[in-house]
C-alpha cells in the first residue's frame, strides 16, 4: 500500500462507484478494484461494501476514509516542502529561482515578475458558461476540482468560498492543472485556471470566466540570495527577463 493507492481509495469514496472512480482517474475499472482489494488484504479488513448500485463504506471503510486527510494533508505539506524550489534554492542548487508567491525572508530578495489572473473554467454546456462573468458564490454546490494544498491558487479558492459562508464541494484534488482541465473538458465540474496555463491545454470545449467579486492573481517572483555578492551575469539575465515582460506588456510580443 502506498501513497497513490490510498489516493485512489479517496477517489473511490469520494465517487461512490468504483467505476466512476476509474473513469475519472483514467484507469480501468477492473484495475482500480484490484487496487482496492489489495488495500484491503493489507488492512486485513473489508472496506467496501460492493453492489450491483455502486458501493458503500464499511465500518472500517468509513474509519479509513475519515482519517485519510490526518495523514494525506502532512504528507502532500511535506513533499511540497521538500520538492518546492525555495527550499532547493536555500540549499545552495542554481544561483536565481522562479516561484509564485512573495518569497522574501531573510534569506532571499524577491523581485515581482509578473501577476496572471486567475479565471473559472467551465464546460462551455455548463450553465455558468452563459454568464460574462462569475463571483466566488457561483461555486457553491458545484462539483470543483483543484490544485492540491501544496499550491497557493489551492488556498486562495478555498479560503474565499469560506468568506462568503460556504465550503467548497471539492470532488478530487490533484498536484497538476491537465487533470482539471480533462474533468471540465468531460463537463464532470469546474475548476480554475490562469491564461497561460488554458493556452497550453486549449479546447474548444472549455470557456474562462473573470471573477467580478475581488481580485483573484497568481503572482510570479524571482529570487536570489539576500546579501550575495552581485553576479553580473544574474543582473544581465534578470534586465533581459524585465525588458521580455514589458515588451509582452506592450503587446510587442507574443507570450
Amino acid at each position: 500500500m502506498n501513497i497513490r493507492e490510498l489516493e485512489y481509495y479517496k477517489m473511490v469514496c469520494q465517487q461512490k462507484s468504483i467505476t466512476k472512480a476509474a473513469h475519472a482517474l483514467y484507469m480501468t475499472p477492473q484495475g482500480l478494484s484490484k487496487i482496492i482489494k489489495n488495500i484491503e488484504n493489507e488492512l486485513e479488513a473489508t472496506l467496501l461494501n460492493r453492489t450491483s448500485s455502486g458501493i458503500t463504506l464499511t465500518k472500517s471503510g468509513e474509519y479509513l476514509y475519515e482519517h485519510l486527510e490526518d495523514f494525506l494533508v502532512p504528507y502532500h505539506h511535506i513533499c511540497s516542502e521538500i520538492r518546492c524550489i525555495e527550499h532547493r534554492f536555500l540549499q545552495g542548487e542554481g544561483n536565481v529561482a522562479f516561484t509564485v508567491g512573495d518569497s522574501s525572508t531573510g534569506y532571499m530578495d524577491a523581485t515581482f515578475m509578473e501577476k496572471f489572473e486567475i479565471k473559472l473554467l467551465v464546460n462551455r454546456e455548463h450553465a455558468l458558461a452563459k454568464k460574462e462573468s462569475v463571483s466566488i458564490a457561483d461555486l457553491k454546490g458545484e462539483r470543483l476540482y483543484l490544485e492540491s494544498p501544496e499550491f497557493s491558487i489551492h488556498h486562495l479558492i478555498v479560503d474565499k468560498c469560506r468568506e462568503a459562508g460556504f465550503e467548497p464541494n471539492l470532488v478530487f484534488e490533484t498536484s497538476g492543472f491537465s487533470l482539471c482541465h480533462k474533468m471540465v473538458q468531460q463537463n464532470k465540474g469546474i475548476s480554475v485556471t490562469v491564461d497561460f496555463i488554458f493556452e497550453d491545454m486549449k479546447q474548444d470545449s472549455l470557456v474562462m470566466l473573470p471573477f467580478s467579486d475581488g481580485e483573484y492573481f497568481w503572482s510570479t517572483y524571482m529570487l536570489t540570495r539576500k546579501g550575495s555578492v552581485p553576479n553580473p551575469d544574474i543582473l544581465l539575465f534578470h534586465n533581459h527577463v524585465m525588458r521580455w515582460l514589458k515588451m509582452i506588456a506592450e503587446k510587442k510580443l507574443i507570450r
